[in-house]
């Protein structure tokens, strides 16, 4: 049965010859434990698209290409891609109860206007142009005019938010 196996994912063999079956086996495997991981690692981890969020997405999707390619061993990054995805559930929990640990794994926000006035320190030190700024104005909040704004936040997904003033 072990042969059969191992012909079929082609764990014998190196990158380089890998048959067309065997890459494709390994994208079945790939595939069904990406659901399966996308299950287990909840909604908001796709959702939010915080900095803690992109940095799975982007180290699963390399791991796992990898392992379809054959640069990689396939179960073994497969499993190491379940745990990384128990790893990010354990911090984001953890965040949730200790609001330390959520300000340092997960950002924070930070206000770049106020009652109609820019705070352009902050718009410094987050290299945000007054260009950039009004563009946000104009297709977020859906005006030009600052004195419009009540409140306006770099979110920690690094989205700006705009709260009006009541008419």
């Amino acid at each position: 049965m072990w042969p059969l196996f191992t012909d079929l994912f082609g764990l014998d063999r190196t990158a380089e010859t890998l048959e067309f079956h065997q890459m494709i086996a390994r994208a079945v495997v790939v595939f069904i434990s990406g659901i399966v991981l996308v299950r287990i690692a909840d909604k908001r981890s796709f959702a939010k698209k915080s900095a803690f969020d992109v940095l799975l997405i982007l180290i699963l999707g390399s791991i796992m290409g990898r392992s379809i390619t054959g640069t990689e061993r396939l179960f073994p990054t497969v499993g190491a891609c379940f745990f990384l995805i128990l790893l990010h559930r354990l911090m984001g929990s953890l965040a949730c109860r200790w609001p330390r640990l959520e300000t340092w794994v997960k950002g924070h926000t930070d206000v770049l206007a106020e009652d109609g006035r820019l705070h352009e320190q902050t718009l410094r030190r987050h290299h945000i142009s007054g260009d950039d700024f009004a563009e946000q104005l104009r297709l977020k909040a859906m005006t030009s005019e600052l004195p419009d704004i009540r409140l306006a936040c770099l979110e920690r997904s690094g989205e700006i938010s705009f709260i009006k003033r009541r008419e």
